[in-house]
């Protein structure tokens, strides 16, 4: 059981050594990370990624199981080939335990897509702890972790958010994820 005080110290530890946006992304590469919803969700985004993968350098999507990682496997067999972190790759005191996604913590991405609608903690730790430059997130209720908001009422979809994203990069950065 990871304590609920350490995941806020853990969150606010990161937001002071966070340096703000400066300059120009050229955003080549891109990680998602998102609740592990329902499997068509799931697709949709590793299919918006795969597309991503064609012109930029590296798109990664990590997803966020609340649960055991012996719980996924039994209720998910085929989730070997896809990043997903679960509750019990942290410790107690909200530390990740799997090297793999310590190193993608430190990776230093051009652009970083929060879309957990669940509003996981973890998620936002994961988020805050990330080194990438830009940090794009949905919970209006985290306005330290993230540079830009896709503001949605209630629990958007993965299909309206990757929707979103294309327009706020396309009209903001002038940069164009993928073909409209």
């Amino acid at each position: 059981m990871i304590i609920p005080k350490f995941i806020n110290w853990r969150i606010n530890s990161a937001l002071k050594k966070r340096s703000l946006y400066k300059g120009i992304n050229p955003a080549e590469s891109i990680c998602f990370v998102t609740d592990f919803q329902n499997k068509s969700s799931r697709d949709l985004l590793l299919r918006h990624a795969e597309e991503l993968n064609k012109r930029y350098k590296k798109v990664i999507v990590l997803f966020y199981f609340d649960g055991s990682r012996k719980k996924l496997e039994n209720t998910n067999p085929n989730t070997s080939d896809i990043n997903v972190v679960t509750r019990s790759d942290f410790n107690l005191f909200a530390g990740v335990k799997e090297k793999k996604y310590q190193n993608l913590m430190q990776e230093s991405f051009d652009l970083l897509c929060n879309f957990d609608t669940s509003k996981s903690r973890l998620t936002h730790l994961f988020s805050a702890n990330s080194k990438a430059k830009f940090k794009i997130g949905i919970d209006l209720e985290q306005t330290e972790i993230y540079d830009l908001f896709i503001d949605r009422e209630g629990s958007p979809s993965i299909k309206q958010l990757i929707h979103d994203l294309k327009e706020v990069m396309n009209s903001i950065f002038s940069h164009q994820l993928t073909k409209s």
